[in-house]
Order: C-alpha cells, then structure tokens, then sequence
C-alpha cells in the first residue's frame, strides 16, 4: 500500500518514525506474531484513529493519524471499534450515455430507412419513365371571337368571348383525366376582362381534343386602360393574357397519380377586340408548367 504524506510536517513526522519501524520489525520477526498493546508503544488506544502514528497488527504497519489506510486492526478482546475498514466507492456510469445511444441509433435506423424509402421511389420513378416514355400535354388557341365588348357610363367593362382551344395528348400509353375545378382567365394590361373554366373530360393517348369555352365577365375599366386600348388598336396590335389552371390525373392503365395542376399561360397578340369583327391571332407565345 503507497502511502503519501500531505503536508511537509507530515513527510518529517515520516522520516523520523522510519528507524524506529524497522527497530520494531527486526523485534517482532523473531518473537511470536502476537499483538503489541497500544500503550508498550505510546499510542493513545481512544485517539487511534486520528493520532496513532503505528499500529501493529501480526507484524503488518498501519499507518494512521494524517496518512490514509484500507486495512482491518483486530485488537486482545477482537475487533478494533475505532478502526474502520475503508469502503471503495465503485464508480456509476450515468444513464444518460445509455439513453445517448439508444437515441444515437434510433436516429440512424430511420435515416437509413427514409434513405431505402428514397431509393425506391427514385428507382420506380425511373422504371416508369423509362417504360411510358412521358411527355407534356400541348395546348393552343385556335379562334377568338369577341360576342361583347362594351364600357357602359359606370366604366364598367362587360366582355364575352369565345375561345376555341386544342389540347393534345403526345403520349402512347398514359391517358390525362382533367379534373372539375378548373379556371380560365383572359386579362389585358393585368386587367381581367372575362373567366370561364374547362369542362371535366378524360383524353386517351394520342388523342387530340378541341373546346368552345365561354367566357363572360364584368370589370372596372378605368381611364388608364382605356387610353392604352387607343393607343393598341390604333397600331392593330392588342396584346391579350390566356391563363388556364387545370388540375389533372395521369392514367397509366393499372396505376394514376397524385392529382397535378397543369398552369398553361398564353401570351396573345390580336389586331381587334371589336364585336362580331374577324379576329386575327398575330403573334402567340405558350407556357406549361406543372405544379404538386
């Protein structure tokens, strides 16, 4: 047992006892491994374990006092009451590190899972893009034709139209399922003249589909955009804005989709807006986008 003083009055007090314990321990291994009484070696039995210097116990020393011991000391009559075995604290390991690594690997495992998840999807995705091939639904306008174009005293604008549409589906094995709600706006100068919507249908591959949509509405047209269409029709050029929002369902025979909307926004430019007048489509730009 190392023993290590605290204090340098304490490595003095050592180095002072260290003779007169190998005196003591060339006596005692000779004689009989009986037990010294405290008092032939000065020790105050009742202080023992705050001031005896040595102890004998079957010729083993113990150091007490300011040095720190582990051993038991058994007097004559048995057992010492005022020695007390030292008891070693056996260190815990916290739960928290437990419960760490539970957390630590149940975060791993779902990260693995959504990951296997992920590939699954990616590679269905790609088996059925490979397999139908698909492509984007175009869409064009045919005929305009104006019913109803007149300001009243209130600068109320009140507009009817009929548009004639084509919707064609390029694809060879994927049908499109439009769905009810539908809108179809015509604006001009970001001034909506008249909406309508689309009716609900279901178009087969390669299948090519023309509309009649009407449209109607009743706008606030100000002095602003009345000095514009002056000027637009002056030069025969009128700019008009289609937009048209559908939702629809691909149909891949034994599997659909998710419900997708389909924006498709028409960029018009049109020589008149005068009623029962023929209409000429000068110019048309297109744009189809799909959103979840």
């Amino acid at each position: 047992m190392l023993v290590t003083p605290h204090s340098k009055a304490e490595r003095i007090e050592s180095h002072y006892l260290l003779p007169f314990f190998k005196q003591h321990k060339r006596t005692t291994s000779t004689t009989s491994h009986s037990l010294h009484p405290p008092e032939a070696l000065g020790v105050n039995h009742s202080g023992l374990e705050q001031t005896s210097p040595l102890v004998y116990f079957h010729s083993k020393l113990i150091v007490s006092g300011p040095f720190t011991y582990t051993m038991d000391v058994e007097s004559k009559g048995g057992r010492d009451k005022n020695l007390r075995p030292h008891r070693r604290k056996v260190p815990r390991y916290n739960s928290n590190s437990k419960r760490m690594g539970g957390c630590c690997r149940c975060i791993c495992c779902c990260c693995c899972f959504l990951l296997i998840f992920i590939l699954i999807i990616v590679a269905l995705t790609a088996c059925l893009y490979t397999l139908y091939q698909p492509k984007i639904p175009s869409y064009k306008v045919e005929k305009l034709n104006i019913t109803r174009f007149q300001v009243d005293e209130s600068f109320d604008l009140n507009t009817e139209l009929v548009i004639t549409a084509k919707a064609q589906n390029p694809n060879e094995k994927i049908s499109i399922i439009y769905g009810e709600k539908s809108s179809v706006s015509v604006s001009y100068r970001d001034s909506t003249l008249c909406s309508g919507k689309l009716p609900g249908f279901r178009q087969g591959h390669k299948n090519t589909r023309v509309m009649n949509l009407v449209l109607k509405g009743k706008s606030v047209f100000g002095s602003g955009p009345q000095e514009a269409l002056m000027g637009n029709k002056k030069t025969g050029r009128i700019p008009l804005d289609i937009s048209v929002k559908a939702p629809i369902v691909l149909d891949f025979g034994s599997l659909k989709t998710m419900e997708v909307k389909v924006l498709v926004d028409c960029h018009l430019i049109v020589n008149s807006l005068s009623p029962n007048e023929e209409i000429k489509i000068l110019s048309s730009d297109y744009e189809v986008t799909a959103k979840m």
